[in-house]
C-alpha cells in the first residue's frame, strides 16, 4: 500500500480579472497614489490589446455591443484629431471602457452563471466598502474638482450609476441562482442604497426611492408578463427619448414654460443647468458631426468653465457629435429592444440611470457595463 500527500493550492479565478477595469474613482483623485493609479491605467491598457486581439481573430467579432463601443471610439479618435488634440488624451477612457466589455463578453461566453457571480460578489464589495468610507469619513477620503467630497467610489454624482448598476446585477445573480429575489438579495440592496442618502445628492434621494417603490410593486403584482405588457423595454427607450427632447425644448424655448415650472414653485433653470446645456447646444450646432473634441471644456463665459454639461447624452454629442451619440443609441436600443427577456425589475434600474442622465452625466464605463452584462444574458436566455 502506498499513498501520496498532495500540497495544498489555492487557484484565483480567472474572474477576479473584473477588477482590474474596475478602478475606484477615488485613486483619480489623490495625488500621492498617482504610481497606483498610473500602473492600473497601464495594465488595462495592456489587457485591452490582449483581449481585442483574442475577439478579433477567435469570436470574428460578432458583437454588436463591442462593436459599438469600438466605432464610439474611433469617432472620439477622430473627433480627436479634428480639434488639435491626439489619442493619448483619451487612451485611458478607451482601456476603461473597451476593456470593460471585452472582459464581460469573453468570460460571459466561458461561462456566465460564474461571470456574473463574481461580477456581481464584487460590485457588492466596492459598494459596502464605499457605504462605510461614508459612514466612517464623512468628509471623504480625496478632494475632486472645486473642493467636492470624494469617497471611495467618488463624488456625490459618481454614487448613484454604481447602486443603480451594481444593484442590477446583484438581482440578476439572483435571479439565475434562486429564479427569484431573495431576503437576502433585498438586503444587501438596502445596505447599498443608504449611501444614496448620505451623498447630498437630491437627483440620488428622489431615483432610490423610486427603484424602492419598484421593487414593492414587483413583490406585491410578482407578474413579469402583466408588467412588461404595460411598461416594456422599447416603451422606457421612447419615455428617455422624450425626456431628453422635453429638456432641448426647455432649454431653447423656455420662455413658454416658464409659468408652468412657477405653479409648481421649482427652479426654471434646474439649478442652473439649462445656462449649461444652452452653451452645450451651440457647441453641437458648431460642430455637429464629430463634435468639438472629448476634451472640451464648456465656456460659460466671464471665465467661468464646466468640465460637462449635466447632461449625458448634450455631454456625449456636444464633445463626440452626433455620430458618437447614435453609437450610444444604437447600445441601447439592442439591449431594450429584448428587455422582456429579462427581470424588468433589472430592466428599471437601466431606465432610471439613463434618466438620471439627463439631468447628470455619469460613468459611461458603468453604462456600459450593465448594457453589455444583459446583452449576454439575452443571448443565453434566446437559446434556452
Amino acid at each position: 500500500m502506498s499513498f501520496t500527500i498532495k500540497k495544498p493550492t489555492m487557484k484565483l479565478p480567472i474572474y477576479w480579472i473584473f477588477i482590474l477595469f474596475l478602478l475606484p474613482p477615488f485613486l483619480l483623485n489623490r495625488s500621492d497614489l498617482f504610481i497606483i493609479c498610473d500602473l492600473w491605467h497601464l495594465a488595462q491598457l495592456v489587457m485591452v490589446c490582449i483581449m481585442a486581439f483574442y475577439y478579433f481573430v477567435n469570436y470574428r467579432a460578432r458583437n454588436t455591443i463591442v462593436n459599438a463601443v469600438l466605432c464610439y471610439y474611433i469617432v472620439a479618435i477622430i473627433s480627436s484629431y479634428l480639434n488639435g488634440y491626439s489619442i493619448n488624451t483619451i487612451k485611458w477612457d478607451i482601456a476603461s471602457d473597451l476593456g470593460i466589455v471585452l472582459v464581460i463578453y469573453l468570460l460571459f461566453n466561458k461561462n456566465k452563471e460564474k461571470a456574473l457571480y463574481y461580477l456581481s460578489k464584487i460590485l457588492w464589495l466596492y459598494l459596502l466598502i464605499n457605504t462605510l468610507v461614508m459612514l466612517i469619513w464623512p468628509n471623504g477620503i480625496a478632494s475632486g474638482r472645486i473642493g467636492q467630497i470624494v469617497w471611495f467610489l467618488g463624488g456625490k454624482n459618481n454614487i448613484l450609476p454604481w447602486i443603480l448598476i451594481g444593484g442590477g446585477c446583484i438581482i440578476l445573480d439572483s435571479y439565475e441562482r434562486n429564479k427569484k429575489v431573495t431576503f437576502i438579495t433585498y438586503l444587501k440592496l438596502a445596505i447599498c442604497s443608504v449611501q444614496a442618502f448620505l451623498c447630498d445628492s437630491s437627483t440620488a434621494v428622489v431615483v432610490m426611492i423610486i427603484l424602492w417603490g419598484i421593487y414593492v410593486i414587483n413583490i406585491i403584482v410578482h407578474n413579469q408578463k402583466l408588467l412588461n405588457f404595460f411598461i416594456g423595454g422599447k416603451r422606457l427607450f421612447l419615455l428617455v427619448a422624450l425626456g431628453f427632447v422635453f429638456v432641448v425644448f426647455f432649454t431653447t424655448r423656455s420662455n413658454v414654460l416658464q409659468k408652468f415650472s412657477e405653479w409648481f414653485g421649482k427652479d426654471v433653470t434646474f439649478n442652473g443647468r439649462t445656462g449649461i446645456w444652452i452653451v452645450a447646444l451651440n457647441y453641437i450646432k458648431d460642430n455637429p458631426l464629430f463634435g468639438a473634441g472629448p476634451v472640451l471644456v464648456f465656456d460659460m463665459g466671464w471665465s467661468v468653465y464646466m468640465t460637462h454639461a449635466h447632461c449625458l447624452y448634450l455631454n456625449i454629442c456636444a464633445h463626440n457629435g452626433i455620430i458618437g451619440l447614435s453609437c450610444l443609441i444604437y447600445i441601447l436600443w439592442n439591449v431594450l429592444k429584448n428587455a422582456k427577456k429579462i427581470p424588468l425589475v433589472v430592466i428599471f434600474s437601466l431606465f432610471l440611470y439613463l434618466i438620471g442622465s439627463i439631468v447628470e452625466v455619469y460613468s459611461l464605463s458603468t453604462l456600459l457595463l450593465f448594457c453589455m452584462v444583459l446583452n449576454c444574458l439575452e443571448q443565453k436566455n434566446s437559446r434556452t
